[in-house]
């Protein structure tokens, strides 16, 4: 069997407007990430830097606490 190769669009060649769709479409579809890379063309990794870019480490934050803070976040907002 053959697979169809996707032309993806490398994360470099991303421009910011790009990366707001990418978010927002998580964000308002409530999508998993696999799913946003193939609408939009991209990889995984692509999707996680994006993020990391955005929500990456915020000043006098540990990364615990961080961890924490999405976690509880998440279990709060999941369902709404």
């Amino acid at each position: 069997m053959n697979k169809v190769k996707r032309k993806l669009i490398p994360f470099r060649d991303l421009n910011e407007k790009q990366k707001d769709e990418i978010l927002s479409f998580i964000k308002n579809e409530e999508v998993s990430i696999k799913k946003a890379s193939f609408v939009f063309d991209v990889t995984v990794d692509s999707i996680n830097r994006i993020f990391s870019q955005r929500y990456g480490k915020i000043e006098g934050c540990s990364e615990t606490n961080r961890k924490q803070y999405f976690k509880e976040y998440w279990n709060k907002n999941k369902f709404k």
